[in-house]
């Protein structure tokens, strides 16, 4: 944070872009970093103690803010500084700020968090030299695959508009924002699952009940997922009939199962991580993590100029499933757990068959298409149940 104050001209200058003009954003965003990296521990700590309640108020409330004071920012103040410019608020709104007010919006909600998490700070000013080094060999590699991770996740937002074909690079970057922006639902799945599940499994102790639990979660996680990949999949449509969307951004659906899909692997990917984070071989996973930014970025430079966005999305679900593939194979090796692998791979066969059939299958008419595929959607589910009801009412 302080480097970024002291710095903060030259780093906008550095990302042009307009930046250059408003060093204050590329302040704002140190902030909000820093308030969120200092909540860090203490959210962990909640989890840890089991304590979802305050967890979720105090996120839910940093999600409110942001929502309240981007509505007011954006919308309400230049009305009220337009019917009255010697008023308050006139005093503390610029219209020059501009965008810059949905980073401003993002810092007081992040302050808001890490001052509700005060109350969890309780630690004593001592220098251990060898637990240091201890956390270090650890975690260390956790956050090399955090780097890597966001770079497959990333980046191809960032190469789409300098490599793509299209005549308008932006408006193709705009398509595939939005297609990301539908994927999202199954990307928040993941994440609120994983903020459950580690802390559950670092308090088991290793015992083959404790296997077969994590057998029946990962089965669980996926057959979800893959819900939720046909849910959206099936009924882009409907979001433009119900005006939800604009119908020019339709040109983004094509990718959107791409992009579903590939967030499933990554799901999948963090769920297996609990192996090598359970056994201390943290550097398999920045090792797993290079390897996915590396296949990532390849098939972006070399696609992406030839196949555009649909390089795009289908770089970022290669790079999942080949990360995906290898934490898995090794997890083999090492930790020795058996999924029901016949089971789960029916059921994404089943969803691919679904998926397809709906695809290739369905009537012209928009409101028979959707009728259509609410009944293969309605299928996708009845087979699950009936294989799953027994395991599913006892869970």
């Amino acid at each position: 944070l302080i480097a970024v104050c002291c710095f903060r001209w030259p780093i906008a200058n550095a990302i042009g872009e307009g930046i250059e003009q408003h060093p204050e954003y590329v302040l704002w965003i140190a902030w909000i970093l820093a308030f969120d990296t200092m909540s860090a521990i203490p959210f962990a700590k909640l989890r840890i103690e089991e304590r979802p309640l305050k967890f979720a108020a105090i996120k839910l409330s940093n999600i409110l803010i942001v929502i309240v004071l981007n509505v007011f920012f954006l919308s309400i103040c230049p009305k009220l500084v337009a019917a009255n410019s010697q008023g308050l608020i006139s005093h503390i709104y610029s219209e020059e700020t501009g965008v810059g007010y949905v980073l401003v919006a993002n810092m007081l909600a992040s302050a808001a968090s890490f001052l509700l998490l005060t109350p969890q700070f309780r630690f004593k000013l001592r220098f251990d030299r060898k637990l240091l080094r201890t956390i270090l060999n650890y975690s260390f590699p956790i956050l090399v695959v955090g780097i890597f991770g966001m770079i497959v996740q990333d980046m191809d937002k960032i190469l789409l508009p300098k490599l793509s074909p299209a005549d308008d690079p932006m408006s193709e970057t705009g398509l595939y924002g939005v297609a990301y922006k539908l994927a999202v639902l199954l990307n928040v799945f993941a994440m609120a699952f994983r903020y459950s599940y580690e802390p559950y499994f670092f308090k088991q102790k290793g015992t083959k009940e404790d296997a077969q639990i994590n057998a029946l979660i990962m089965k669980y996680f996926i057959t979800f997922g893959l819900l939720i990949f046909l849910t959206i999949s099936l009924f882009l449509e409907l979001l433009i009939e119900l005006h939800i969307i604009p119908a020019g951004y339709s040109g983004a659906f094509p990718i959107v199962p791409v992009i579903l899909m590939g967030n499933l692997f990554m799901g999948v990917f963090y769920t297996l991580s609990r192996w090598y984070k359970k056994s201390d071989r943290t550097w398999w996973g920045a090792g797993f993590a290079i390897v996915g930014a590396i296949i990532s970025q390849t098939l972006n430079v070399l696609l992406i100029p030839i196949y555009g966005l649909t390089a795009a999305a289908w770089s970022f679900l290669v790079s999942w499933l080949c990360m995906m593939l290898l934490s898995w194979s090794f997890e083999r090796k090492y930790y020795r757990m058996r999924y029901p692998l016949r089971r789960i791979g029916g059921y994404f066969v089943l969803a691919m068959g679904v998926f397809f059939v709906s695809r290739f299958a369905s009537p012209d008419v928009i409101w028979l298409r959707l009728t259509f595929n609410a009944a293969l959607l309605a299928l996708f589910i009845s087979i699950i149940w009936f294989f799953e009801r027994k395991e599913l009412l006892k869970v």
